[in-house]
């Protein structure tokens, strides 16, 4: 009995290190090197004044993941941004967000 656990748990183990996923990144460089490619730019946000009349334009990409929007003045500067998960609920998500 003892023989034939032994015999399963060295299959069992075997089975694991043949499915076992190779790592995405095979050195913290080539990590590091990654996460700096793909960091996220901090956009300037302008400031207003009371009182202040701002023309915009708003863009939406809602997609099957994601839902952006960014609103951009007339000079085409970033006025401010919104980025979220849809969670499966795209246009509930993009409500919300108008509602605030």
């Amino acid at each position: 009995a003892v023989a034939g656990r032994k015999a399963v748990a060295l299959v069992e183990k075997k089975e694991k290190e043949e499915h076992r996923e190779k790592p995405f990144f095979q050195s913290k460089e080539e990590k590091e090197a990654f996460l700096k490619r793909h960091a996220r730019t901090e956009i300037p946000k302008r400031e207003f004044h009371p009182g202040e009349t701002v023309s915009v334009y708003l863009g939406i990409d809602s997609g099957s993941t994601t839902t952006k929007f960014v609103l951009i003045d007339e000079d085409e500067n970033i006025v401010d941004s919104f980025y979220a998960s849809n969670e499966g609920e795209p246009l509930l998500i993009a409500k919300k967000r108008f509602l605030l």
